[in-house]
């Protein structure tokens, strides 16, 4: 499954060699009509003069500049350094090789690039992770491989669980309310109603926070929000109180 993230940038590649498809009929078609230019122009960019064409009439082949082409249209290439199967740290950095033209994202985050490689931070959850890598070419073409790391924590510290509501009521169109507070380092928080529910998970130390939207509630009648975590449970009450 790919990533939202490339969604938008997939649509803007494939105009891209749209455009590039248009200049390179209309450029077969001036030479038809006897024209003798000096420099041909090839797609995404790649100029030689004539004499440098692989494939021109009688002009010798040139590895650079066809190694060049067939690099781009062959869509985006990428590998990803051997990464341990085990970590005890819950934010990995992973890393990698690309090719000219090729970016690289997580379902989260696009990794940065510089000189032919790239690295992004990858946050884990406690036990098995499938981690995604995927990678966007200039012509739109999607790559993707898949590793799995196991996150087991060193020692935790024992937190008691809390739990705290911000607002109580809310007067949005789409009502939604905000909690924090400690739970078990690393166990699910779930936050839940008659009208939504939410999850999260508590980090290292325990920390917790999320939101929860609320689907047409009963206007100015309270409800039950119940927040829930591995050591203790908390019920709070809200209000949908609408302007009109």
């Amino acid at each position: 499954m790919q990533s939202a993230l490339l969604s938008d940038l997939r649509t803007q590649a494939f105009f891209l060699c749209g455009c590039a498809a248009v200049i390179a009929v209309g450029g077969f078609f001036f030479g038809q009509r006897g024209a003798d230019p000096e420099v041909i122009s090839l797609p995404f960019g790649v100029e030689e003069t004539a004499a440098q064409v692989p494939g021109a009439q009688g002009v010798p082949s040139n590895d650079r500049v066809a190694g060049e082409v067939t690099a781009e249209l062959s869509g985006p290439q990428f590998s990803i350094d051997p990464v341990d199967p085990v970590s005890e740290e819950q934010t990995i950095v992973v890393s990698g090789t690309a090719t000219s033209g090729t970016r690289v994202f997580t379902s989260a985050a696009q990794a940065e690039l510089l000189d032919g490689r790239w690295s992004v931070s990858v946050v884990l959850v406690a036990g098995d992770n499938d981690v995604l890598i995927e990678g966007l070419g200039a012509n739109g073409e999607i790559a993707s491989e898949t590793f799995s790391v196991r996150y087991e924590p060193g020692s935790l510290p024992d937190v008691a669980f809390s739990a705290e509501q911000r607002f109580r009521a809310s007067q949005d169109p789409e009502p939604w309310e905000y909690f924090s507070g400690t739970a078990t380092p690393l166990s699910t928080v779930t936050l839940s109603s008659d009208y939504g529910t939410a999850s999260t998970v508590a980090d290292s130390e325990g920390n917790w926070e999320s939101a929860i939207f609320f689907d047409a509630p009963g206007s100015d009648h309270p409800f039950a929000v119940v927040v829930e975590a591995a050591n203790g449970t908390a019920t709070f009450g809200f209000t949908f109180q609408p302007t009109n």
